[in-house]
């Protein structure tokens, strides 16, 4: 039985035993372009990554429409997917929680070469 990478079995780890998984949180900033022609992730805007969504920036359906984006483009679930700031504003502060080095990578090739990695600290 594997379990993110790690065998459980392997481990000595009985079954029936909660298993913790460290989980990482990377944070970056998005361009959304609301009511665009088609739905992608991908490009830099400034630096920041873009986010094409087909909603009106309108009650708040393109930040959701771009949480949603944002979450299938990294591969992770929606709840994983948070705004910190930025919630009516074109661009945002993400935070994204998963595996860390997977998600830095993902980052990095959406955003293309012309991207920078946001740095919180």
């Amino acid at each position: 039985m594997a379990y993110s990478g790690f065998n459980l079995d392997e481990m000595g780890v009985k079954p029936g035993l909660t298993f913790i998984v460290p989980i990482d949180v990377l944070r970056f900033k998005v361009f959304v372009r609301p009511n665009s022609r088609l739905e992608k992730v991908g490009g830099s805007h400034q630096g920041d990554l873009i986010v094409m969504v087909r909603e009106k920036a309108v009650g708040g359906l393109a930040t959701k429409a771009a949480a949603k984006a944002l979450a299938e483009s990294f591969g992770v679930k929606l709840s994983s997917v948070k705004v910190v700031w930025g919630n009516t504003s074109r661009t945002k502060l993400i935070e994204i929680s998963g595996q860390k080095d997977d998600l830095e990578g993902r980052l990095i090739d959406l955003l293309g070469e012309s991207g920078t990695l946001f740095d919180p600290e």
